[in-house]
């Protein structure tokens, strides 16, 4: 137990130490899980329990997410509640569903493989460049139909357009966010326009050709879905990697019992949770952990604080691959619960077992850089220094 006591209500999010590693800070907070930050204005909460309550409830909604002037498109479906979200959401959750993702696997196995034969033996590489990246880029570009020769310069693109989610620290940061930005909105438009008349065997083709959408209400959801499923499950592939490889005796269980892999997956989403923050509004004057919070106010749920709470997960810092149950709420929960749930832990699954369960012998190399310039939304490594034995 940590001696030091820290009040959410005047931490500074944009701190590198804070960004670098926010656990300690998590756990020397757990005496006033929920407060209202003195200098934000904003509900800002730790508890597992209303941080779920406020993901499923709805009398909290999504924030307001600020948009480029220059952006004329409509409103993803990560803004939307209710019946605009659902005739939104039904053109695309058939394709992330067990059944769909099961048909997946192969591609994924695939794609893998194929990373894995190009890793220097004895030399030391990127993890996140060389796997990460290429991998969670190439599935969702799979699914969508991307052309191959697209995806680096995509990845690059959308890596700036998430580190320019926070508050700008200054107008260059702002100004290469948007142009990055606008590098997907072409790219994907191009494409869209392409299946538009000519469709093909991929979910971009079905969301741009179904009457019951627009042409700009498809692509919008083209570039969400390559966003949400090219950087987070790339950060998520980081962080799990560097959980066992930081935990070498948790790594020995596994490969001593495969048969927990599915507990383990869920152990690395619950243990370093690339989504750290969700940002919901008050819809209606109602209450958070016994606190009123007025209609429009603004609360923060830090889910990676929530996910080791630990009036739910006992032992909530150690890295334990058999930890059971684990309702951790790394996907949320209620109506934007995330849609890749199922892809992001077929893949994690594919890494642990390829990567650490197999043949090949792999560690670290030097010590991770985290991602500093994230911000605090997301959770994730700038690098992952590997060689494989």
């Amino acid at each position: 137990m940590t001696s030091r006591v820290v009040s959410l209500a005047t931490v500074d999010f944009k701190d590198p130490e804070y960004i670098a590693d926010p656990y300690p800070t998590y756990a020397a907070s757990r005496g006033e899980p929920t407060v209202r930050h003195r200098t934000l204005g904003v509900w800002v909460t730790t508890s597992h329990r209303a941080a779920a309550i406020a993901l499923q409830s709805r009398q909290f909604g999504p924030a307001p997410q600020p948009r480029n002037p220059n952006d004329h498109s409509p409103r993803s479906l990560q803004a939307m509640t209710g019946a605009a979200h659902t005739r939104l959401k039904r053109h695309v959750v058939d394709a992330f569903q067990p059944a769909a993702v099961g048909g997946l696997e192969g591609i994924i196995e695939q794609r893998l493989v194929g990373l894995l034969e190009r890793l220097p033996r004895g030399a030391v590489f990127d993890g996140m460049e060389c796997v990460a990246h290429p991998l969670a880029a190439g599935v969702i570009g799979s699914m969508l139909g991307l052309p191959e020769r697209d995806l680096p310069v995509l990845v690059e693109a959308a890596m700036t357009v998430a580190r320019r989610m926070g508050p700008a620290r200054d107008p260059a940061d702002l100004s290469s966010g948007r142009r990055a930005m606008q590098v997907v909105i072409d790219r994907v438009t191009a494409l869209a326009g392409e299946r538009s008349h000519g469709p093909a065997d991929d979910l971009t083709s079905r969301l741009v050709t179904t009457p019951d959408l627009t042409l700009d209400e498809g692509t919008t959801m083209v570039r969400l879905l390559f966003f949400t499923g090219a950087v987070p499950m790339a950060l998520a592939i980081g962080n799990a990697l560097l959980a066992f490889l930081t935990h070498p005796t948790e790594l020995e269980r596994l490969r001593a019992q495969p048969e927990l892999l599915t507990t383990a997956v869920e152990e690395c989403l619950r243990f370093d949770s690339v989504v750290q923050l969700e940002a919901r509004r008050a819809m209606v004057d109602t209450t958070l952990d016994g606190h009123p919070v007025e209609a429009g106010t603004e609360v923060a749920l830090l889910l990676g604080a929530a996910n080791r709470d630990e009036l739910v997960f006992s032992r909530p810092d150690e890295f334990d691959v058999t930890r059971q149950p684990n309702p951790h709420l790394a996907f949320g929960r209620g109506e934007h619960t995330c849609l890749g749930l199922h892809l992001a832990r077929a893949e994690l699954a594919a890494v642990v077992r390829h990567l650490l369960l197999g043949r090949r012998h792999l560690r670290l190399a030097g010590p991770a850089e985290p991602n500093l310039h994230l911000p605090v939304v997301l959770r994730g490594l700038r690098s992952l220094p590997l060689i494989v034995d």
